[in-house]
């Protein structure tokens, strides 16, 4: 790509996400610029920056290119990335969530964590969590905080709440390993790791083909489509605003339909709104967004939570209750 000196630089379309990127001036003596998911590539932005070709430990200025869904857009008029008028050459390696599981351990695991307000490192889960929902069984202090991958795990929100985005101090969780992950002290008392002797419940999830996919975009304020990688239509969406408060959760639900909204964060019923999805149910490639501010406002930024049935693996339904005892069929 050719840079063009401003923070709103070159959008590269790849046709997926990238995991992992190199990027480097082939006008200009730059550093080799390394970057990748497991370090916080992501679209907070807040990753660590390697290079190539110095033994100097990372840099810890921030992203300054973030991944979407089909490719990566740089996000800074720094020289190494975007230096008006350098020819920039860059190799991307996609995310590895294109396949689809055969058991539900493969992609989603409940770690139980007694808080102890220290360092402590949880293993055993199979895999890399992409999001991890906390529950706190015994504060009701707490509200049930969800952080992602792509979005940096010192960022939360709550699925009991309207509010934006915020930041955690670093103390909380601290990392997204292979195999598990890392918590801090907690020292702002967020109840990841606090208060010692809490209990809490950590759902894991792993991003795969035809399970669960989760996407981050930025509102248009017009009607429009979001590509994602589920492989297949999604049958549950969350959507929740990023940067504004007093945006509820939405959620498209294929028994419902297109016309339909429930609200995460609070108890209403079911909605009717041609605004939230276009009157548009989902397919394989792509979701539709309506023009309201809680799924698309201008200018604002937003992440997704996509969710398929998979035979053996994972089941979206209704029912109509009966008043009796029910046996519902997964």
């Amino acid at each position: 790509y050719t840079g063009n000196g401003s923070t709103t630089g070159p959008v590269i379309d790849l046709g997926f996400e990238p995991q992992w990127l190199m990027i480097k001036s082939a006008s200009s003596t730059y550093n080799w610029i390394i970057l990748d998911t497991m370090r916080g590539f992501s679209a907070a932005p807040s990753a660590n920056t390697l290079f190539a070709n110095t033994s100097a430990v990372e840099d810890p200025a921030g992203t300054r290119a973030q991944p979407t869904s089909t490719g990566f857009e740089i996000i800074t008029s720094s020289f190494d990335y975007n230096k008006s008028g350098d020819d920039f050459i860059y190799m991307a390696i996609r995310a590895p969530m294109m396949i689809a599981p055969t058991a539900g351990t493969q992609v989603f695991y409940p770690s139980l964590v007694t808080a102890t307000q220290a360092n402590q490192t949880k293993t055993g889960v199979g895999f890399s969590a992409d999001v991890i929902i906390n529950l706190v069984r015994s504060n009701a202090n707490y509200g049930q905080q969800i952080t992602s991958r792509l979005t940096g795990v010192n960022k939360q929100m709550f699925t009991s709440s309207d509010s934006a985005e915020s930041t955690t101090n670093g103390t909380a969780l601290t990392s997204l390993n292979q195999d598990g992950y890392s918590l801090g002290s907690d020292s702002a008392g967020t109840g990841w790791n606090a208060y010692s002797g809490y209990t809490s419940c950590k759902l894991n999830f792993h991003r795969a083909a035809s399970f669960f996919d989760t996407v981050c975009y930025s509102g248009s304020g017009s009607n429009t489509t979001q590509a994602h990688s589920l492989g297949v239509a999604p049958e549950m969406i969350w959507v929740k605003c990023r940067s504004s408060a007093s945006r509820d959760w939405q959620i498209y639900h294929s028994g419902l339909g297109a016309t339909k909204f429930l609200r995460l964060n609070t108890t209403e019923a079911e909605a009717t709104s041609a605004s939230r999805w276009n009157n548009t149910a989902p397919t394989s490639t792509v979701f539709s967004l309506g023009s309201i501010d809680t799924v698309n406002g201008s200018g604002d930024t937003y992440i997704s939570h996509l969710f398929a049935s998979l035979d053996g693996v994972s089941k979206i339904g209704n029912f109509t209750g009966t008043g009796s005892d029910l046996n519902v069929d997964c």
